[in-house]
């Protein structure tokens, strides 16, 4: 599910391609395949930096810079990028009524380091180095106030089936 919420860094196109691709992508490929391709380090000193604020003390960033360290012959391309936010949600504790945790926080660190090496014109070289840090709370998963309690109970047991097993072991009936 973490690949999905992958921070995307200097991408350079976006391959769909019709199934089965089980040759090339995988036998589990029955479908096709999305290929996403990242840009390759180039030849010029270049670079970008990209800022993003929002609520919750939301605060984004992504870079790219490349590197030439032989002009033609071997370059290098460095990317990354930060996404924080604070929680949107509360986790309550049924019985006491504190607060235990707060849902929906994000902290993403995600990195790339790329090098290119051409000695000729028939021998190319391309190397990718990727990390990534996630550090989160799930999303919020517990409805907290209904009209009726019944219909509390009956929800949260739809949304987290844990929220059953959990309130039944200890005699809380919803």
């Amino acid at each position: 599910m973490n690949g999905i919420d992958l921070g995307l860094l200097d991408v350079e196109r976006v391959e769909i391609l019709r199934g089965p691709q089980g040759t090339l992508f995988g036998r589990n490929t029955i479908g096709g395949a999305v290929s996403i391709v990242t840009a390759k380090p180039g030849n010029e000193f270049s670079g970008n930096a990209e800022i993003t604020t929002g609520s919750y003390d939301r605060i984004d960033g992504k870079f790219s810079v490349d590197i030439p360290l032989s002009p033609g012959v071997f370059a290098m391309k460095l990317a990354g990028s930060s996404q924080n936010r604070d929680g949107f949600g509360k986790r309550i504790n049924w019985y006491t009524g504190e607060q235990i945790d707060e849902m929906g926080d994000m902290d993403r660190l995600n990195g790339r380091v790329a090098f290119n090496w051409t000695p000729t014109e028939n021998v190319g070289v391309l190397l990718s180095l990727d990390a990534a840090k996630t550090r989160e709370f799930g999303a919020v998963r517990e409805v907290l106030t209904f009209t009726e309690p019944p219909l509390v109970g009956l929800m949260n047991m739809f949304i987290d089936p844990k929220y059953l097993a959990v309130n039944f072991a200890t005699d809380n009936h919803f």
